[in-house]
């Protein structure tokens, strides 16, 4: 799966002892996993763009609803992954 692999490399990342070159590595990783998450999250909307299509005219506003709070969250998960492994890298003893 792309988001475990993408979460391995950003913990291999945060590893790094230099703060430069870990936020380098951090930035470069998140811009590669990207386009995934944006990609994903296209089409998931045009399945739930159809899905609101056939559905009763009584679902369709929650189903737009759950759809508009769901967008930007998938397109958040590079985001999401990184400040998740920094907060628990900052969380963790030191050796």
């Amino acid at each position: 799966m792309k988001v475990e692999a993408m979460q391995a490399e950003m913990q291999t990342a945060v590893a790094e002892a230099d703060a430069t070159r870990r936020a380098a590595s951090l930035d470069a990783i998140e811009a590669r996993y990207q386009p995934d998450a944006d990609a994903f999250a296209t089409a998931f909307e045009a399945f739930m763009n159809q899905q609101m299509a056939a559905a009763p005219e009584t679902e369709r506003a929650g189903m737009l609803a759950g759809l508009t709070q769901a967008l930007p969250q998938l397109r958040s998960v590079p985001r999401l992954v990184r400040t998740q492994i920094e907060q628990a890298a900052t969380a963790a003893p030191a050796p």
